[in-house]
């Protein structure tokens, strides 16, 4: 009996590490924007001596709220004035109101009395509303469909 405990309890530990190893691969460059999740992502073939792009890139990360998180590394910034709306509608299907500041729904995914979209620059929210948020090259922006209250 004792054998057959210390089985079950090498095998449940043997499955937790297993586990805890498939999530830090798969969520870490996730949250370090290091490795894009999305077929969509513009992979800037450009660099510089330390293997970053040229041009003036920001990367993009949406979190739908449900388990699927997409990501986009290196997006070049067309313009100067180019905007998180801007920035969100290149990459995304997105629906907005108020004059292009507020989204309301991303890729089909809409708000509701429970949860809305909020936006994140560099880990920091804004207080902007998204179009009137001006991309500096190398921002990390993230999209995350948020429980409210």
């Amino acid at each position: 009996m004792k054998v057959l405990e210390y089985k079950w309890k090498v095998v449940l530990s043997i499955g937790c590490m297993v586990i805890g190893l498939v999530a830090t691969v798969i969520w870490l460059p996730l949250l370090l924007n290091t490795k894009p999740a999305s077929s969509k992502t513009n992979t800037n073939t450009n660099s510089n001596s330390n293997g970053g792009p040229t041009n003036p890139s920001v990367n993009l990360t949406v979190d739908y709220g449900n388990g699927t998180v997409r990501a986009w590394a290196y997006i070049d910034i067309p313009s100067s004035d180019y905007s998180v709306a801007n920035l969100t509608s290149q990459e995304c299907v997105v629906v907005f109101k108020y004059n292009g500041n507020y989204v309301s729904s991303i890729d089909g995914q809409t708000e509701n009395s429970t949860q809305a979209w909020l936006y994140w620059v560099d880990g920091v929210q804004p207080g902007i509303g998204c179009g009137e948020y001006i991309l500096q090259s190398g921002d990390a922006v993230l999209w995350n469909f948020t429980k409210l209250g």
